[in-house]
């Protein structure tokens, strides 16, 4: 008896309790993060305003460590894109 207690005890707080893995990206295994709300054709002219705000601070909430890395992740992807290779080598030291 003790044991089905626990079990559905354990079942029941793993449905509550938020979980990564239903915030990872299938693409790149990292949380996702600024996750965007499309609605009908709109891939194309999609920007900041279709961001999903509400979804972005629950997950800032809930994974913290994941949401920096990835933003630190972007954030260095994105001065790749924009400066070339060089990007991440220091000039000033």
């Amino acid at each position: 008896m003790a044991k089905f207690m626990c079990s559905q005890l354990s079942n029941e707080v793993l449905a509550i309790v938020p979980q990564l893995n239903d915030y990872i990206c299938p693409v790149c295994y990292s949380i996702s993060y600024k996750p965007v709300r499309l609605r009908g054709d709109v891939v194309m002219q999609a920007d900041s305003a279709n961001l999903d705000l509400a979804l972005m601070n629950f997950l800032k909430t809930y994974f913290p460590v994941e949401v920096k890395q990835k933003q630190k992740d972007n954030e260095r992807n994105s001065g790749i894109d924009q400066y070339g290779s060089d990007y991440e080598k220091c000039t000033i030291m």
